[in-house]
Protein backbone atom coordinates (compact mmCIF):
# COMPACT_ATOMS: atom_id res chain seq x y z
CA UNK A 1 0.00 0.00 0.00
CA UNK A 2 2.86 2.36 0.83
CA UNK A 3 4.43 1.65 -2.57
CA UNK A 4 1.17 2.61 -4.28
CA UNK A 5 1.18 5.89 -2.38
CA UNK A 6 4.79 6.50 -3.41
CA UNK A 7 3.95 5.91 -7.06
CA UNK A 8 0.88 8.13 -6.79
CA UNK A 9 2.97 11.00 -5.45
CA UNK A 10 5.57 10.50 -8.18
CA UNK A 11 2.78 10.61 -10.76
CA UNK A 12 1.45 13.82 -9.22
CA UNK A 13 4.92 15.40 -9.59
CA UNK A 14 5.05 14.25 -13.20
CA UNK A 15 1.70 15.78 -14.09
CA UNK A 16 2.68 19.29 -13.01
CA UNK A 17 5.85 19.55 -13.68
CA UNK A 18 21.69 10.52 13.10
CA UNK A 19 22.28 13.15 15.11
CA UNK A 20 24.82 16.01 15.08
CA UNK A 21 27.13 13.87 17.20
CA UNK A 22 27.72 11.51 14.31
CA UNK A 23 30.88 12.25 12.39
CA UNK A 24 29.20 11.41 9.09
CA UNK A 25 25.40 11.71 8.69
CA UNK A 26 23.70 8.67 7.18
CA UNK A 27 21.92 8.73 3.83
CA UNK A 28 18.40 10.12 4.15
CA UNK A 29 16.84 6.66 3.60
CA UNK A 30 19.84 4.36 3.83
CA UNK A 31 17.96 2.02 6.15
CA UNK A 32 14.69 2.13 4.22
CA UNK A 33 13.41 5.23 6.00
CA UNK A 34 14.66 7.96 8.32
CA UNK A 35 12.37 8.76 11.24
CA UNK A 36 12.41 12.41 12.33
CA UNK A 37 12.64 11.81 16.08
CA UNK A 38 15.21 12.06 18.91
CA UNK A 39 16.23 15.43 17.50
CA UNK A 40 18.47 16.64 16.02
CA UNK A 41 18.54 14.15 13.15
CA UNK A 42 21.00 14.58 10.26
CA UNK A 43 21.13 12.81 6.91
CA UNK A 44 22.57 13.36 3.44
CA UNK A 45 21.13 13.39 -0.08
CA UNK A 46 23.47 14.11 -2.96
CA UNK A 47 25.69 17.05 -1.96
CA UNK A 48 23.20 18.27 0.66
CA UNK A 49 23.10 17.64 4.41
CA UNK A 50 19.70 17.93 6.09
CA UNK A 51 19.59 18.56 9.85
CA UNK A 52 16.11 18.34 11.39
CA UNK A 53 15.89 20.36 14.59
CA UNK A 54 12.18 20.55 15.34
CA UNK A 55 8.95 18.67 14.68
CA UNK A 56 5.61 19.16 16.43
CA UNK A 57 2.07 17.89 15.92
CA UNK A 58 -1.41 19.25 16.53
CA UNK A 59 -3.37 17.58 17.93
CA UNK A 60 -0.63 15.88 19.95
CA UNK A 61 -1.02 12.11 20.28
CA UNK A 62 1.17 9.18 21.18
CA UNK A 63 2.31 7.55 17.97
CA UNK A 64 2.42 10.69 15.82
CA UNK A 65 5.48 10.39 13.59
CA UNK A 66 7.19 11.72 10.49
CA UNK A 67 9.65 9.75 8.36
CA UNK A 68 11.54 10.14 5.07
CA UNK A 69 10.40 7.33 2.78
CA UNK A 70 12.66 7.89 -0.20
CA UNK A 71 14.68 10.48 -2.12
CA UNK A 72 14.70 11.73 -5.72
CA UNK A 73 17.89 13.40 -6.99
CA UNK A 74 17.33 14.58 -10.55
CA UNK A 75 18.85 17.46 -12.54
CA UNK A 76 19.79 19.59 -9.57
CA UNK A 77 16.62 18.98 -7.55
CA UNK A 78 16.79 16.99 -4.30
CA UNK A 79 13.32 15.85 -3.23
CA UNK A 80 12.51 14.17 0.08
CA UNK A 81 9.27 12.18 0.33
CA UNK A 82 7.78 12.30 3.83
CA UNK A 83 5.32 9.87 5.43
CA UNK A 84 3.00 11.19 8.16
CA UNK A 85 1.57 8.79 10.72
CA UNK A 86 -1.27 9.98 12.93
CA UNK A 87 -1.15 8.56 16.45
CA UNK A 88 -4.94 8.72 16.49
CA UNK A 89 -4.98 6.92 13.13
CA UNK A 90 -6.97 7.16 10.98
CA UNK A 91 -7.83 10.59 12.41
CA UNK A 92 -6.85 13.50 10.16
CA UNK A 93 -6.33 16.40 9.70
CA UNK A 94 -3.03 16.53 11.54
CA UNK A 95 -0.95 19.70 11.62
CA UNK A 96 2.81 19.08 11.34
CA UNK A 97 5.37 21.83 11.88
CA UNK A 98 8.90 20.96 10.73
CA UNK A 99 12.16 22.91 11.19
CA UNK A 100 15.38 21.96 9.44
CA UNK A 101 18.64 23.22 8.00
CA UNK A 102 20.02 22.37 4.56
CA UNK A 103 23.76 22.74 3.88
CA UNK A 104 25.38 22.35 0.46
CA UNK A 105 28.99 21.71 -0.44
CA UNK A 106 28.84 24.88 -2.57
CA UNK A 107 26.80 28.10 -2.86
CA UNK A 108 24.13 26.69 -5.15
CA UNK A 109 20.84 26.33 -3.23
CA UNK A 110 18.47 28.64 -5.08
CA UNK A 111 14.89 27.47 -4.52
CA UNK A 112 12.29 25.40 -2.68
CA UNK A 113 9.20 23.50 -3.75
CA UNK A 114 6.53 21.27 -2.20
CA UNK A 115 4.09 18.68 -3.57
CA UNK A 116 1.34 16.47 -2.25
CA UNK A 117 -1.53 14.36 -3.53
CA UNK A 118 -4.88 14.50 -1.77
CA UNK A 119 -8.51 13.66 -2.41
CA UNK A 120 -9.53 16.03 0.39
CA UNK A 121 -8.42 19.50 1.44
CA UNK A 122 -4.96 20.22 2.80
CA UNK A 123 -2.13 22.72 2.57
CA UNK A 124 1.61 23.25 2.88
CA UNK A 125 3.24 26.59 3.67
CA UNK A 126 7.02 26.88 3.65
CA UNK A 127 9.48 29.62 4.56
CA UNK A 128 13.14 29.70 3.49
CA UNK A 129 15.29 31.76 5.85
CA UNK A 130 18.85 33.02 6.07
CA UNK A 131 18.84 32.47 9.87
CA UNK A 132 17.46 29.64 12.03
CA UNK A 133 13.72 29.42 11.47
CA UNK A 134 11.02 29.67 14.13
CA UNK A 135 7.79 27.65 14.30
CA UNK A 136 6.05 30.85 13.17
CA UNK A 137 8.36 31.35 10.17
CA UNK A 138 11.54 33.33 9.57
CA UNK A 139 12.95 35.82 12.07
CA UNK A 140 12.51 39.47 10.99
CA UNK A 141 14.42 40.46 7.83
CA UNK A 142 15.68 36.92 7.16
CA UNK A 143 13.04 35.65 4.69
CA UNK A 144 14.58 34.52 1.41
CA UNK A 145 11.40 33.07 -0.06
CA UNK A 146 8.00 31.63 0.86
CA UNK A 147 5.44 29.38 -0.76
CA UNK A 148 1.90 28.26 0.00
CA UNK A 149 0.13 25.36 -1.71
CA UNK A 150 -3.50 24.50 -0.98
CA UNK A 151 -5.67 21.72 -2.39
CA UNK A 152 -9.38 21.59 -3.01
CA UNK A 153 -11.27 18.31 -2.73
CA UNK A 154 -10.14 15.87 -5.38
CA UNK A 155 -7.12 17.91 -6.49
CA UNK A 156 -3.41 17.04 -6.50
CA UNK A 157 -0.97 19.80 -5.64
CA UNK A 158 2.38 19.68 -7.41
CA UNK A 159 3.54 23.06 -6.18
CA UNK A 160 5.07 26.18 -7.68
CA UNK A 161 8.84 26.58 -7.16
CA UNK A 162 9.97 29.61 -5.19
CA UNK A 163 13.47 30.90 -5.92
CA UNK A 164 16.10 33.21 -4.43
CA UNK A 165 19.78 34.12 -4.85
CA UNK A 166 22.06 31.10 -4.29
CA UNK A 167 23.16 30.28 -0.74
CA UNK A 168 25.16 27.45 0.82
CA UNK A 169 23.06 27.16 3.99
CA UNK A 170 19.27 27.38 4.20
CA UNK A 171 16.91 27.28 7.18
CA UNK A 172 13.38 26.03 6.51
CA UNK A 173 10.08 26.12 8.36
CA UNK A 174 7.36 23.90 6.90
CA UNK A 175 3.79 23.88 8.16
CA UNK A 176 1.56 21.07 6.90
CA UNK A 177 -2.21 20.91 7.45
CA UNK A 178 -2.60 17.32 6.41
CA UNK A 179 -5.71 15.46 5.43
CA UNK A 180 -3.14 13.32 3.63
CA UNK A 181 -0.38 11.00 4.81
CA UNK A 182 2.39 11.84 2.33
CA UNK A 183 4.09 14.95 0.97
CA UNK A 184 7.36 15.94 -0.67
CA UNK A 185 9.74 18.88 -0.19
CA UNK A 186 12.31 19.84 -2.81
CA UNK A 187 15.54 21.80 -2.58
CA UNK A 188 16.55 23.30 -5.93
CA UNK A 189 20.19 23.75 -6.87
CA UNK A 190 21.68 25.88 -9.63
CA UNK A 191 24.53 23.41 -10.18
CA UNK A 192 22.96 20.06 -11.27
CA UNK A 193 24.55 16.85 -10.03
CA UNK A 194 26.54 14.99 -12.65
CA UNK A 195 24.56 11.75 -12.23
CA UNK A 196 20.91 11.30 -11.19
CA UNK A 197 20.75 9.37 -7.93
CA UNK A 198 17.27 7.97 -7.26
CA UNK A 199 17.56 6.10 -3.97
CA UNK A 200 14.58 3.83 -4.41
CA UNK A 201 13.43 1.45 -7.14
CA UNK A 202 11.02 3.44 -9.33
CA UNK A 203 9.84 2.84 -12.90
CA UNK A 204 12.22 4.25 -15.47
CA UNK A 205 9.42 6.30 -17.02
CA UNK A 206 8.83 8.03 -13.69
CA UNK A 207 12.48 8.95 -13.33
CA UNK A 208 12.71 10.22 -16.90
CA UNK A 209 9.58 12.27 -16.40
CA UNK A 210 10.95 13.80 -13.24
CA UNK A 211 14.10 14.82 -15.09
CA UNK A 212 12.00 16.55 -17.77
CA UNK A 213 9.93 18.34 -15.13
CA UNK A 214 13.09 19.51 -13.37
CA UNK A 215 14.51 20.92 -16.60
CA UNK A 216 11.24 22.68 -17.43
CA UNK A 217 11.13 24.26 -13.98
CA UNK A 218 14.65 25.60 -14.49
CA UNK A 219 13.49 27.49 -17.59
CA UNK A 220 10.70 29.38 -15.81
Amino acid sequence: MNQLRHLFLAAAILTGISTLARATPVGCNSAGSTVIAALPVSCTAGDLTFTFTGVSYNPPAAGNSLAINFVFIVSGDVTLDFQITSGADPTYPLNVNLLYTVTSTSTDIDGIDAQFGADVTGSITENACSAPALTSGCPPSTTLSSLSDTSTAGANVIGTPSSFSPVSTLYIETDVDANFSEFANSILESAPLATPEPSTALPLAVLCGLAVVARLRRRR
